[in-house]
């Protein structure tokens, strides 16, 4: 059985208890990280990429870093921010984006 097989059937296997256990998307987030590889092998790929098109290293590494933030913004496994309380202790809000948490 190669790797791609085993993250599949392990995926499968713990998918109804993280389920269960609200956390559905984890199991399946393995396989993106097998097939594509982790956030680190993607950020290489884009800075190699965009070196080939021709950007300079700054251009480069501010693509990379566009990239990040870009990322960073996007909802994990179909979840949403984490509310937080306001500094009163009030009911749990939307954070702000771009306000300090």
């Amino acid at each position: 059985m190669d790797i791609h097989d085993y993250a599949t059937s392990a995926a499968e296997e713990l998918a109804e208890d993280a389920q269960t256990l609200g956390c559905g998307a984890d199991p399946r987030g393995v396989l993106d990280i097998v097939w594509n590889g982790d956030g680190a092998d993607r950020q290489g790929d884009h800075f190699r990429l965009r070196r080939l098109e021709g950007d300079t290293e700054a251009e480069s590494l501010r693509s990379v870093a566009d990239l990040v933030i870009a990322k960073t913004k996007e909802p994990v496994g179909g979840l949403s921010r984490p509310k937080r309380r306001s500094s009163g202790g009030g009911p749990l809000t939307e954070p702000d984006v771009g306000a300090p948490a």
